[in-house]
């Protein structure tokens, strides 16, 4: 978060930046797939999730609200 300069301000951000980055990708999971999820190897999370691209869209697009740019 530092990097972005958003240092010292995880209580503010970190959770709406959390909901931001997760709630889409998630709400397009059954309950099924959400129990299913630790069961996959870390390469089938991130590709149910939409690939790695997609989460590093995600990742600046979410950084981008929390910082104005």
């Amino acid at each position: 978060m530092a990097k972005h300069g958003l240092a010292g301000q995880s209580e503010r951000v970190l959770e709406p930046y959390c909901c931001c980055l997760w709630e889409e990708p998630v709400q397009k999971f059954s309950t099924e797939d959400l129990r299913s999820l630790p069961k996959l190897s870390p390469k089938q999370q991130l590709d149910k999730l939409g690939g790695s691209e997609a989460f590093l869209q995600r990742q600046e697009q979410c950084l981008a609200v929390h910082t104005g740019r």
